[in-house]
C-alpha cells in the first residue's frame, strides 16, 4: 500500500490505496525521506529560446535501510509540443525527436529544436510558444528501455557488440547508432511509453516506489521571454543562521559532508524527543532565506490575458529522520503577493545522530533552488 508514483515537475503524489478512506492506511509524509525520494530538477533556463542547449540537473536521495546501494539515476527525452500540453501524450505517441537518454549521470543536456514555437489556439495574442517534455528518475535495480536492459557499463544489451560503453553508458547520452535503432521501433509503431525506462529486480519483476521514482519536467520555450529561478540565500534554525551543506548544483552527491558526532558551532543542533517526530515534541523552527525580489511578474499572463500577476512561489521541507509540521509553505501568492510566514518547524526524533533537512523552492514557471543543512540530535539528557 506504500507504492508511489511520483509524476510532474512539482513531483505530484498519486497513491493507490484499496478499501474504504475510513479504514485505509495512513500515508507517509511525502517530508519523510525513507527510500529513494527526488528532491527537485533544476533547468539551466526555466524559459528556454530556439536552438538553445539545456541542461537539466537533479538532486535526489537514497536513505532506505539498504543505503548504499547501486541507484541509478536516469533522463530521457523524446517528446516535443503533445497534443494538449499534456504529458500523457507522451507516453501515448511515437517519438516526435530522436530520443535521447542519460544514464548514471544527475544531468542531462538537451537542444531545443528551431521549429518548436506554436501560435497559441486560445489566445491570439499570446507569444508563441513550445513545450518539451523531459522524463527522469532513479532506480534501486536494473533499467531496462524498450525491453532491452541498460547495463551501466556497457550500454544496451542485446543490440549486439557494436553497442558497447559508448551507448547508453555511464555520463553519456545515447549515441547515433542507438538512437537510429530506437528510431526504427518508433517506426515500427512503438509509442513513448516504449521509451520510458523500466526499473525491474533480478528477476525482471518490477520495483515498487521504494526503489523506483519517476518524474518529469516541462522545459517552456520562447522567443524572448525568460524566468529566473528562485535564489535561497541561507537558512536558519530556530531564528539563527546555520551551516548550508549545499545548494542547487553543488549538491551532487548525496549526503556528502562527513557524519556528525556531535553538535558543533554553526551547525544546527536539536534536542531529542521520546516522542520521536509526534505532536508535543517541542516546535524549532525551520526556513530557508529567501528574497522577496524571487516574486516576479509573470509576462506571459500579462501579454496574453491583460493580467497582473505575479508569481506563485512555494517551499517544499524534507527530512530524513524526524518530522516537519508542513510539508509545503506558500512563500508567494499570484493575487495576494508575498508570505512572510513560509516557515516550518521541525520536532525531533527519539535517536541521538546526524540529521539532514532540505528545501526546495519552485515557482509555477518552473523555476526551483534547493538546499541541505546537516544537523545533529543531541540526547535529550544533555
Amino acid at each position: 500500500m506504500r507504492r508511489r508514483l511520483l509524476l510532474g515537475s512539482s513531483l505530484l503524489v498519486a497513491s493507490a490505496l484499496a478499501g474504504a478512506a475510513a479504514c485505509g492506511p495512513t500515508l507517509e509524509s511525502i517530508a519523510q525521506l525513507s527510500h529513494i525520494r527526488i528532491i527537485g530538477v533544476r533547468k539551466s533556463a526555466p524559459y528556454a529560446r530556439p536552438g538553445e542547449s539545456v541542461r537539466l540537473h537533479m538532486l535526489w536521495e537514497d536513505v532506505s535501510d539498504a543505503s548504499p546501494r547501486d541507484a541509478q539515476p536516469f533522463f530521457a527525452f523524446w517528446c516535443v509540443n503533445p497534443p494538449g500540453g499534456l504529458f500523457a501524450e507522451c507516453l501515448a505517441q511515437v517519438p516526435t525527436v530522436p530520443p535521447a537518454f542519460s544514464v548514471g549521470e544527475n544531468f542531462i543536456d538537451i537542444t531545443v529544436p528551431d521549429d518548436v514555437l506554436r501560435p497559441s489556439p486560445s489566445a491570439p495574442q499570446a507569444p508563441a510558444t513550445g513545450s518539451l517534455y523531459v522524463f527522469y528518475g532513479v532506480c534501486a535495480g536494473t533499467l531496462e528501455v524498450a525491453g532491452y536492459p541498460i547495463d551501466p557499463d556497457q550500454g544496451l544489451s542485446g543490440l549486439g557488440g557494436a553497442f558497447g560503453a559508448g551507448g547508453i553508458g555511464g555520463a553519456a547520452a545515447v549515441d547515433d547508432a542507438i538512437s537510429e535503432i530506437l528510431g526504427e521501433l518508433a517506426e515500427n509503431g512503438q509509442v513513448g511509453e516504449a521509451f520510458l525506462p523500466r526499473c525491474v529486480d533480478d528477476e525482471g519483476e518490477p520495483l515498487g516506489s521504494d526503489d523506483f521514482v519517476v518524474g518529469y519536467s516541462t522545459v517552456l520555450v520562447f522567443d524572448e521571454l525568460r524566468n529566473e529561478h528562485p535564489t535561497i540565500l541561507g537558512f536558519e534554525v530556530d531564528g539563527e543562521t546555520v551551516f548550508v551543506d549545499c545548494v542547487d548544483e553543488s549538491c551532487e552527491e548525496p549526503f556528502d559532508v562527513p557524519e556528525l558526532e556531535d553538535c558543533v558551532p554553526g551547525v544546527a543542533c536539536f534536542d531529542a524527543c521520546d516522542l520521536d517526530g509526534g505532536e508535543g515534541c517541542p516546535e524549532v523552527a525551520l526556513r530557508p532565506l529567501i528574497p522577496e525580489s524571487v516574486a516576479e511578474r509573470d509576462e506571459y499572463a500579462e501579454l496574453a490575458f491583460g493580467e497582473d500577476l505575479g508569481e506563485a512561489v512555494w517551499v517544499s521541507y524534507f527530512t530524513d529522520r524526524g518530522r516537519v509540521t508542513g510539508d509545503v509553505r506558500l512563500v508567494n501568492d499570484a493575487v495576494t503577493g508575498w508570505n512572510a510566514g513560509y516557515g516550518t518547524a521541525f520536532l525531533a526524533p527519539s535517536t541521538p545522530g546526524p540529521v539532514r533537512i532540505w528545501a526546495a523552492v519552485r515557482d509555477n514557471r518552473g523555476g526551483v533552488s534547493y538546499a541541505r543543512i546537516p544537523g545533529f540530535v543531541r540526547s535529550s539528557e544533555e
